[in-house]
């Protein structure tokens, strides 16, 4: 696990989406929302490059017998300057 200290979306970041959402849909309540609220907790695994997908699948794999599933799309990124390249996906508990 990398990055843990930044686990947690920094509150500002959770009102200003809150807010957002409730601009947004007027009708729900700030319950509601952040019951919806999909990236509060945050973790990042790092992986060297040799077998990433391996890992990466293995990954989800464990997600998934945790009980947690897919939400949304996967995310990409990269920084050359940096030397870094990511994949990112955001997974629920699911209600089974």
């Amino acid at each position: 696990m990398l990055g843990r200290e930044h686990r947690l979306k920094p509150a500002g970041s959770v009102r200003r989406k809150l807010a957002g959402e409730l601009a947004d849909f007027p009708d729900s309540s700030a319950e509601e929302v952040l019951a919806g609220l999909t990236d509060a907790v945050r973790y990042t695994v790092g992986f060297v490059a040799d077998g990433y997908p391996e890992r990466a699948a293995w990954v989800l794999e464990a997600l998934a017998e945790a009980g947690y599933e897919p939400v949304g799309s996967a995310t990409r990124g990269t920084s050359r300057t940096r030397g870094w390249s990511a994949a990112g996906a955001t997974a629920t508990r699911s209600s089974r």
